[in-house]
């Protein structure tokens, strides 16, 4: 239950959302790059100062990019990468059960899309002596790597018959029910992120933004579930407080839509409940009806990784039930303190008609209240789609801007 409205000024300046390219590298970053360049030069071939911030060189027949990023400057960091065209007679899937095989070495990662792979290593550094240390022995692994694609390729080959071959386990067990469908919700700014039905308690995960002017909120030491006229009380609360004491929304002050999640746990639903209600018991409280709970199976998802100037994105599976559709994605940093969200531009395109069908919501947020990372590890998060009609049987998902994959089959 929301506590307490405050008028919010605007706040002067402007937030970043993310992080930004800049035009030119600073006094300290364009040393290191010179200091590598230097370095470069007597130990390759074709060097040429490829752009603001990559140099370009060709080794052993193979083109390779070093990249110094403008956003790190202490210490600084430094991505050396190649690419290399995938045949054409190899099958996407076999690449996509290959690939993980070739992430095991060291200093290394190991990358592929629908016609290329691309192996990268990512180095912190103050000046140019780790690279130049690492260097040949980082090539050496690179054409390693790439030798040993075409036969984790050929291994790979007798794992995939269809595509049923990629149904997995979309959530961590059965009793999990991630962004469950709800018919009615009293606030249209409160979202349950998920459901785990468990021996001793039910646990409701549930996020609530403020519309960017409520300072607080709270939760009634009363409330309930309920089923068939049953009633299951709380038992306890986590990240939120029990009225009439409240919990501050973190960065309410800045004047943008911000977010709290909180974790709720009440007493065990009975076994087989797949429809149940939320209430606080006080009149203007929150109340949800209709939270459904749909145990469809899910198809995991190898496309394309899409990079940007400040993170690294992925499908990793969908899940498509009756009254609506899931997608679970990944995200990576490529720097701490980055803000990460979804753009409401996104959508999944039935790959025969061409009709889209647009995102809903994001357990990351969207780009008024963002997520920030603290760290560069990389981030589960759901999107949530309208559902998919029968008919729709192919589909491509979007970034809005890109592909992650085409034509994948669902029915």
């Amino acid at each position: 239950m929301i506590m307490k409205k405050i008028l919010i000024g605007l706040v002067l300046g402007v937030l970043c959302i993310c992080s930004t390219s800049a035009q030119q590298l600073n006094s300290t970053q364009k040393k290191l790059k010179t200091e590598i360049f230097n370095y470069l030069k007597k130990e390759v071939s074709n060097l040429t100062d490829y752009s603001a911030t990559d140099l370009k060189f060709t080794l052993n027949g193979t083109t390779y990019f070093v990249s110094i990023s403008e956003s790190d400057y202490s210490p600084m960091y430094v991505i050396l990468y190649a690419g290399f065209n995938i045949p054409d007679t190899y099958k996407k899937e076999v690449v996509a059960l290959a690939a993980p095989t070739l992430n095991s070495y060291k200093g290394v990662k190991f990358y592929s899309g629908d016609d290329y792979i691309k192996l990268q290593a990512e180095m912190f550094m103050n000046d140019y002596k780790p690279f130049a240390t690492s260097f040949h022995s980082l090539i050496s692994v690179m054409s390693t790597i790439r030798d040993a694609f075409d036969e984790a390729y050929e291994k790979a080959k007798p794992s995939y018959t269809t595509s049923s071959s990629f149904t997995s386990q979309f959530k961590k067990n059965s009793n999990e029910y991630v962004w469950p469908y709800c018919r009615n919700l009293s606030d249209s700014k409160l979202y349950i992120s998920k459901v785990s039905l468990l021996k001793d308690y039910t646990l409701l995960e549930m996020i609530s933004y403020n519309g960017g002017q409520y300072q607080n909120c709270a939760i009634d030491r009363n409330s309930y579930l309920s089923v068939g006229g049953s009633r299951y009380t709380l038992l306890k609360a986590e990240g939120i407080s029990y009225s009439p004491q409240f919990t501050d929304y973190p960065g309410y002050q800045s004047g943008r839509e911000v977010s709290l999640k909180f974790k709720l746990y009440f007493k065990p639903l009975p076994s087989g409940t797949k429809t149940f209600n939320f209430s606080e018991s006080s009149s203007n409280g929150w109340q949800i009806t209709g939270i459904t709970l749909e145990d469809n199976a899910s198809i995991s998802v190898h496309g394309d990784e899409i990079a940007t100037d400040a993170h690294r994105w992925k499908c990793s599976s969908i899940i498509c039930q009756e009254k609506q559709t899931i997608v679970k994605k990944v995200v990576t940093p490529k720097n701490n303190g980055t803000y990460m969200y979804s753009s409401q531009g996104e959508f999944i395109e039935d790959a025969d008609t061409g009709r889209k069908y647009y995102l809903i919501n994001s357990s990351i947020g969207f780009e008024g209240n963002p997520t920030i990372s603290y760290d560069t590890n990389s981030i589960e998060f759901y999107e949530v789609y309208p559902a998919l009609p029968a008919s729709v049987k192919r589909i491509n998902i979007s970034s809005g801007s890109q592909y992650y994959i085409k034509n994948l089959s669902i029915r």
